[in-house]
């Protein structure tokens, strides 16, 4: 069973709701550390709530790599922000896409992958609450290109880290 939860945000909220996608395995969303299956360890999906088309930056140049992030609130109230860790690039370009009004983005998320500041879930599993960071900053050249800026959240999603390498 898949449960996708929405809510927008004030200010640029009216233009996309975030929701994060862990299946419930029994009563828990897992989300496994193991990187031997290749397969995503969750999704987050970005949704067009506007009645216009909306541009933002393609997550593989320098515009838009960082746009995506999460909040980690531990057990103990301690809440962990965690970004894509450093990245070279050999090429990089002002690409965005365009997603037109009820269009959907899925991301799919690797943990650990080249994520920064994860907990170290030590092969035991630890239960946080996980909340979607989608924010882009106003530039130059997304003024110029008219790609989108704000910043929109996701409702917190209660799930279970665990180290399963």
């Amino acid at each position: 069973m898949l449960l996708v939860l929405l809510a927008p945000v004030a200010g640029y909220g009216e233009d996309f709701t975030l929701a994060i996608v862990v299946p419930l395995k029994g009563e828990i969303r897992y989300i496994n550390f193991d990187s031997a299956d290749h397969e995503p360890t969750f999704h987050v999906v970005l949704t067009n709530t506007s009645g216009k088309d909306l541009r933002i930056w393609e997550s593989w140049n320098s515009w838009g790599y960082f746009n995506l992030s999460f909040e980690l609130t531990r057990e103990d109230g301690k809440m962990v922000v965690v970004e894509r860790g450093p990245h070279m690039w050999t090429m990089n370009g002002t690409t965005y896409w365009m997603m037109k009004p009820g269009d959907l983005h899925i991301f799919d998320v690797w943990f650990p992958d080249d994520w920064s500041d994860l907990p170290n879930a030590a092969k035991k599993a630890e239960a946080v609450k996980l909340r979607a960071v989608f924010s882009s900053p106003a530039s130059k050249d997304s003024e110029k290109l008219g790609v989108w800026s704000g910043t929109v959240k996701s409702p917190e999603v209660a799930v279970t880290l665990q180290d399963m390498r």
